[in-house]
């Protein structure tokens, strides 16, 4: 504390003397703490710099990093708020390179709320705006970008034209790192369209270049991908070897969000080789991490996957309780593809209990809910539930 209580000293110094410097390094800092997941000096230094006499255009500044600090956290609504704001000062000032800056955040806060076709809008726009500007480094995060919110909404050949458009550019810029990461995007793609060998090779492509220039983030998130790969295709053997890789390099970087989730996607591996014990144990230091770092996504998605394990078990109860307790946490943050999900697992619990009535309110809540957020492919799978579930009530009724 005594350090930090001096850095605020030193900025405000900075800040008084010269905005542009003390802003640069209250920036610099605050990314060194939202990087290790520091999320209380991050509140302190925001609260420090609200009070000094800012200028528009740093007070944007300000508000994007703020809503930065509340997306890591899973809090997109906060940070909505705060990228909204950021925009009005920005627009304000007729700051056409501070709205561009703005734009991909708020568009991965809709995203993550599942506001796909408002997600969408702030990405093209950002696309145009970058274009309009020649700044091709943001073509390609919003061409980046819009290929990831394609592929979640399962328009796979957009998300697929897209991310090789972004391929393309980063090739023609010579950004071999860039090109790197969109090739894992780009085999999350392949893994959808079906198309293991191409998602292979691409993911495979991308890890050989982080492992050349010895970036393990890239190496921790291409051998996930790969692990998630040869999972779909039926390779648990190959699954589990990818993920304790990634789980062995996102440890050892301090990266306590991806171990979770990379614990997370191991334990589902060890449940479907029915190794009960290890998975219970994967779910459970992965949720105690989310809890750790305050990640109410993280919490919410892993509570469902520990829900489905214990339904697995025939824990009925369990189940129940870490369902209702994911669907909280969901409808704490607005995830609403996260809600949907749960409620349909919540469906298939008392289909089993022979609770008709419940199941078939949550599949219909379920459905509701995909087809507005726009995810045709899920809600065809939960309309599946709700017919069957509906001739199940009919039968019921009839033999009464």
């Amino acid at each position: 504390m005594e350090n930090e209580a001096y850095l605020m000293e030193f900025i405000h110094h900075q800040l008084a003397l010269d905005e542009t410097t003390g802003l640069k390094t209250w920036l610099a800092n605050i990314a060194v703490y939202r990087t290790a997941w520091r999320f209380d000096p991050c509140t302190r230094l925001i609260r420090m710099i609200k009070a000094e006499p800012l200028t528009p255009l740093a007070l944007g500044l300000v508000k994007n990093d703020e809503g930065l600090v509340y997306a890591q956290q899973g809090q997109w609504k906060q940070a909505t708020r705060c990228y909204q704001r950021a925009l009005v000062l920005f627009d304000e000032q007729d700051n056409e390179a501070g709205r561009m800056t703005v734009l991909p955040n708020l568009g991965n806060a809709y995203h993550h709320l599942g506001q796909w076709s408002t997600a969408e809008t702030c990405f093209q726009e950002c696309l145009t705006i970058a274009r309009k500007r020649n700044h091709r480094s943001t073509i390609s995060v919003a061409l980046n970008n819009l290929g990831r919110l394609y592929k979640d909404w399962g328009q796979w050949s957009k998300a697929r034209d897209t991310l090789q458009a972004d391929l393309t550019l980063c090739q023609e810029m010579n950004d071999k790192r860039g090109a790197a990461q969109t090739l894992v995007n780009l085999g999350n793609v392949y893994q959808h369209l079906g198309e293991m060998e191409d998602a292979i090779a691409c993911l495979g492509e991308a890890l050989r270049y982080f492992e050349t220039e010895e970036d393990r983030q890239g190496i921790a998130a291409a051998s996930n991908d790969l692990g998630i790969t040869y999972w779909y295709r039926g390779d648990l053997e190959q699954a589990t070897i990818y993920f304790e890789r990634s789980l062995e390099v996102k440890w050892a970087l301090s990266d306590l969000g991806g171990t979770a989730h990379t614990l997370a996607n191991l334990g589902t591996v060890y449940r479907q080789h029915n190794r009960i014990n290890m998975a219970h144990s994967c779910y459970e230091e992965a949720l105690a991490l989310c809890r750790d770092l305050r990640d109410l996504d993280g919490e919410a998605s892993i509570l469902n996957c520990l829900g489905l394990l214990y339904y697995n078990e025939g824990k009925k109860t369990l189940a129940k309780q870490c369902y209702d307790e994911s669907l909280a946490k969901h409808q704490r943050t607005d995830n609403r593809h996260g809600q949907a999900q749960v409620l349909f697992n919540l469906g298939l619990l008392h289909q089993q209990q022979g609770a008709v009535d419940e199941a078939l309110g949550c599949f219909e809540k379920s459905v509701a809910v995909f087809r507005d957020i726009g995810d045709g492919q899920n809600a065809a799978i939960v309309d599946e539930a709700v017919v069957t579930t509906r001739l199940l009530k009919q039968s019921s009724s009839g033999s009464m």
